[in-house]
């Protein structure tokens, strides 16, 4: 009987042995596997570090880069919105400063045949505002375009008046050619004859009128382009670099 109590007690020794070897291996590995995600967790934020980094800081040679390549789209910009102004002021001089008086001598007398002035037409008067607004919102708009870079309503503010330029100048020459239209070709409906054969200088300079009109509403579409692929896009290209940093 004292044998088999010390066979069992012995027995008993050897399980708590092994249950206690097993708990160590077990917890070592724990240990190990906690080093293991502890560096992992250190390794990604060293990584996230160093991303943050890049974004705020940038490489100098990229960073040298973009700025170029801002300073580049800028001037593109500008010169884009000059040529856009100085074809809007052409416009509407050459509108403003339309007028033609015709006179006939009879017996050593003048007589006033016929006069054509761009007031007679409330179409032309529109053209006439509609080139000089545009031509003062490009000027104004110059100094802006080196702003957007800290300013993001001042870009959303140029995206809105582009494109609102760009329908102001469409509709005011649309109208504009509707009435040249009738002049030029008279309106059989309504009996309207027409006057191009008798003032055909005014009629000549009108058309110049237009075509710059509608050249400068090409440029303001262009402009448009421009300014929503700088507010919208996401590429690299032309971005500022605070939306550069937001992208990243």
């Amino acid at each position: 009987m004292h044998a088999n109590i010390h066979n069992s007690y012995r027995d008993t020794r050897e399980r708590e042995e092994a249950h206690r070897i097993v708990g160590n291996e077990r917890e070592r590995e724990r240990e190990r596997g906690g080093e293991g995600g502890f560096e992992e967790a250190e390794e990604a934020k060293r990584r996230r570090k160093a991303h943050m980094g890049g974004a705020a800081g940038g490489d100098p040679l990229t960073k040298g880069a973009s700025s170029h390549v801002w300073i580049a789209c800028c001037a593109a910009e500008l010169a884009t919105r000059t040529f856009a102004m100085l074809l809007s002021i052409a416009g509407g001089i050459v509108m403003a400063k339309n007028k033609l008086d015709i006179y006939y001598n009879i017996g050593g007398i003048r007589f006033l045949a016929a006069s054509a002035r761009y007031t007679d037409i409330e179409a032309f008067v529109y053209l006439v505002y509609a080139n000089s607004i545009a031509a003062a919102y490009c000027f104004l708009s110059m100094p802006a375009i080196f702003l957007v870079e800290r300013r993001h309503c001042i870009n959303a503010l140029l995206f809105f008046m582009d494109q609102a330029l760009a329908f102001l100048l469409l509709g005011a020459a649309a109208s504009s050619t509707e009435a040249s239209y009738i002049a030029k070709r008279g309106e059989s409906k309504t009996q309207w004859s027409e006057v191009c054969s008798t003032i055909e200088h005014f009629c000549t300079r009108v058309g110049v009128s237009l075509f710059l009109t509608f050249t400068a509403v090409l440029v303001f579409i262009a402009l448009g382009i421009m300014s929503a692929k700088r507010l919208f896009g996401s590429s690299a290209t032309c971005a500022p670099s605070c939306q550069l940093s937001a992208h990243a």
